[in-house]
């Protein structure tokens, strides 16, 4: 009769598992062809969705850069109403939020028109309040609003700042 003990190969040690992939669990057959290669993923639609999300974003630039101006000139309107009829002087300060953060106002000067109307009559006095926006953490001229000036006209008021 033969060996109990397994054949030792020429190098002299124990002979390693022979199967290296574990075998599937009972109840679960696996027939030779049914196992596929799994479907390739077409990117085409993928490529197509970040286009046309980026071409949305590019077209909304003018949309989006209108609605700050027209958020902070309404904040900056209801401001110099309130510092107006509190009868601020030259230079003061207003703190306001805008778009891009907090920003202060500094008023420089104020004029009164008068509009004309039909006839020998004026019309009601407008108020127009000349403003720098300055950065809180620096003090200096923010320029990325208003370049070219900041005013800021009321009507219906009449309080001149020299």
């Amino acid at each position: 009769m033969g060996s109990p003990l397994a054949p030792v190969p020429r190098g002299g040690g124990p002979v390693g598992p022979q199967r290296t992939v574990p075998a599937l669990p009972a109840g679960i057959p696996m027939w030779p062809g049914q196992a596929t290669a799994p479907k390739r993923v077409r990117r085409g639609w993928i490529i197509v969705i970040v286009l046309l999300v980026v071409l949305v974003r590019l077209a909304s630039l003018p949309w989006l850069e209108d609605h700050r101006r027209q958020y902070d000139s309404e904040r900056i309107k209801a401001a110099m109403r309130q510092a107006i009829f509190a009868h601020a002087t030259k230079g003061t300060r207003i703190p306001v939020k805008l778009w891009r953060g907090d920003r202060i106002l500094r008023i420089t000067f104020a004029t009164v028109a008068y509009p004309p109307k039909i006839g020998l009559d004026q019309g009601p006095p407008t108020t127009c309040v000349s403003f720098d926006v300055l950065d809180p953490s620096t003090g200096a001229k923010d320029m990325k609003y208003f370049q070219g000036g900041s005013v800021s006209c009321i009507e219906g008021m009449a309080y001149r700042i020299h």
